[in-house]
């Protein structure tokens, strides 16, 4: 204290009993008001509902060989489930702290509390309560979906070998629901351990009674490795179920197309363009078998859908016209090539559209007449893909 400066002292146990009673004041405070928890951002990862697909692979390359049956490209994946909302969230946090208060020995606010953090993207929170849960409740239905909450933090807080693990051992529980081994063959492909990967997708098409989702993934998987019979055989029992959408009857008729089974593959087609009727590659292989079946008018319908929803894929005037002039309407045809020859980018097929324009010129209107091109600009080349 510097000298000639006076500070009043209070006595000792007055200061006791003023600490003791700000103590209380602020734990009443506390146990009234609760906490009230921090939303942070949402965090990413495998969603709590299993995803329902998968990409649909590489395709073919489509502007060289137009007479091949093309792969579509889309990936569809089921609306997210709706998430409880902020108030929810607060009123059920309370509780569980309430409780976790009055009963400190308790497990099961633990496991509420972690599944709540798990939901609001709290991930060392949700950990925390976790692993108390699970070193010390005793094995069942909770200690299971404890066990698979923690494994998805896991993958959160990117320990992917970590999770690996955990959804191993996990997987060899008799009681393990699908989406386990869905979710170790999510993280065995990026591991790249694609043989395991497939026998964990089959696993859970096994514990899931056949689940749509579960198929379709197994599914995608078998094709993408280029096991045509094995992808398709799956597809069949998915469409089978009843709960099959137009991409799966499409997935269903592709592979019987590539396997060499037109046949095969035009019921399947017709199933996806009626749950479907705008998915464009299902039409254009519709149209395909019905060409080499030589049923040129039903053909050509399909081409011209396909046209109507996906204008800039030029093989399909081609496949069109040809139609046409088989069944003898060559005055259509020459206005489906004069279409062409008006939008087309590849400079050798323009040029063989107007040859075809050109021969057919004494039969045709003035209107429908166009000069032979006399250069040619360079092909575009176009990256082997799905429809543009």
């Amino acid at each position: 204290m510097q000298e000639g400066v006076w500070r009043p002292r209070l006595p000792a146990p007055l200061l006791a009993t003023c600490g003791a009673f700000r103590r209380l004041f602020v734990g009443i405070a506390l146990l009234v008001l609760g906490g009230v928890p921090v939303m942070p951002a949402r965090a990413t990862w495998i969603p709590a509902k299993p995803a329902t697909s998968a990409p649909a692979g590489r395709g073919l390359p489509r502007q060289g060989n137009p007479t091949e049956p093309i792969e579509t490209g889309s990936v569809r994946v089921d609306p997210p489930e709706r998430a409880p909302s902020p108030a929810d969230l607060d009123r059920e946090f309370r509780r569980l702290q309430g409780i976790l208060r009055r009963y400190p020995s308790r497990l099961e606010p633990h496991l509420g509390l972690g599944e709540l953090y798990f939901h609001m993207g709290n991930d060392l929170a949700a950990r925390h309560h976790l692993a108390i849960y699970l070193a010390e409740a005793s094995s069942g239905p909770d200690s299971l979906r404890a066990a698979v909450l923690n494994a998805r933090l896991l993958v959160r807080l990117d320990r992917v070998w970590d999770a690996i693990v955990a959804l191993e051992v996990l997987a060899c529980r008799h009681d393990a629901p699908a989406g386990v081994s869905h979710d170790l063959a999510i993280l065995l492909r990026r591991d790249r351990r694609f043989t395991e990967a497939m026998a964990a997708d089959m696993r859970a098409v096994e514990r899931s009674s056949r689940e749509p989702s579960f198929l379709r993934a197994a599914g995608f998987a078998w094709k993408d490795w280029g096991y045509l019979a094995q992808a398709r055989r799956l597809f069949e029992l998915l469409c089978a179920t009843g709960r099959a959408e137009g991409e799966d009857q499409f997935q269903r008729g592709y592979l019987s197309h590539c396997l060499g089974e037109p046949a095969a593959a035009r019921p399947a087609y017709e199933a996806a363009v009626a749950l479907d009727p705008d998915h464009p590659e299902a039409r254009y292989n519709l149209g395909l078998v019905l060409a080499g079946e030589m049923d040129h008018d039903g053909a050509a319908r399909q081409f011209r859908e396909v046209i109507r929803l996906r204008p800039s894929y030029e093989p399909t005037y081609f496949e069109l016209g040809t139609e046409l002039l088989r069944a003898g309407r060559r005055i259509d045809a020459a206005r489906v090539f004069r279409d062409y020859v008006r939008i087309g980018t590849d400079g050798l097929a323009v040029l063989e559209a107007a040859g075809i324009l050109n021969a057919l010129a004494p039969e045709l209107p003035d209107s429908l007449t166009v000069p032979l091109p006399l250069t040619v600009s360079p092909p575009v080349v176009q990256p082997p893909s799905t429809i543009p």
